[in-house]
């Protein structure tokens, strides 16, 4: 979840000039980079296997996902040319497009990159910050957001600077979700899943339900124990 001092920079960014960002950024990267120096880039916590995991397929020891966040127009204009490259050195990737930034994305392009094996993703909505202000807010921005996944049949979701909250993920129709990150200090939300790969965010959220349900009860069996202690008439 993005801190109060997150949400208040974004909703001042757009005011701020670019010059005094850019130096701000660099003063706090340097005071960062000597206060992760332990963690970064490599955070040893991260290459612990999750449980059950048996490895990557046929024996490799590593994989590779590329990916591009197209965040402007600009980069817009890069994509055929990016593309091509990769399809010269025979590799494939996803291009995460914002659906409400300061472009639009033309279908015709979308199309050419899935017919040449590319994938198409939803880059946030605005790409301005602001996605999880509020619970009211992200729910109205989740259902435009799950209107562009099935418009592009797209399946990935990357959220504007790596913003999370994996407890709202649930209103987002997507096959996953490239939020989360295993480690990086430099992050507006740094605080990463300290794993090298994927976890099911779904079963997090059946372990929390279940941990509801196991206080309910708890507190049900209290309520019956006071009820009969007072002599009060109890209905199970």
């Amino acid at each position: 979840m993005p801190t109060l001092a997150n949400r208040v920079y974004y909703r001042i960014k757009p005011y701020v000039p670019w010059a005094v960002r850019i130096r701000a950024r660099r003063a706090l990267a340097r005071h960062l980079r000597q206060t992760h120096a332990a963690t970064w880039p490599i955070d040893p916590r991260a290459a612990r296997p999750s449980p059950g995991w048996t490895g990557w397929p046929d024996g490799k020891r590593f994989a590779v996902v590329l990916s591009h966040d197209v965040e402007g127009p600009e980069g817009l204009e890069k994509c055929r040319a990016l593309a091509a490259v990769e399809q010269s050195l025979g590799f494939r990737s996803v291009f995460n497009f914002v659906p409400e930034g300061s472009y639009r994305v033309p279908a015709e392009l979308r199309r050419w990159l899935t017919d040449e094996g590319f994938e198409v993703g939803v880059h946030d909505l605005h790409h301005d910050g602001l996605l999880f202000s509020s619970p009211t807010e992200f729910a109205a921005k989740a259902r435009r957001i799950n209107g562009y996944l099935r418009d592009w049949s797209a399946e990935g979701f990357r959220a504007g600077f790596m913003f999370r909250n994996l407890d709202w993920y649930h209103q987002l129709e997507v096959g996953y979700d490239a939020s989360t990150f295993d480690t990086d200090p430099f992050e507006p939300q740094a605080d990463g899943a300290r794993r090298a790969r994927e976890h099911d965010v779904a079963r997090l959220q059946r372990h929390r339900l279940a941990q509801i349900g196991d206080m309910v009860e708890a507190i049900e069996h209290q309520v019956l124990r006071i009820g009969a202690l007072l002599g009060l008439p109890v209905h199970d």
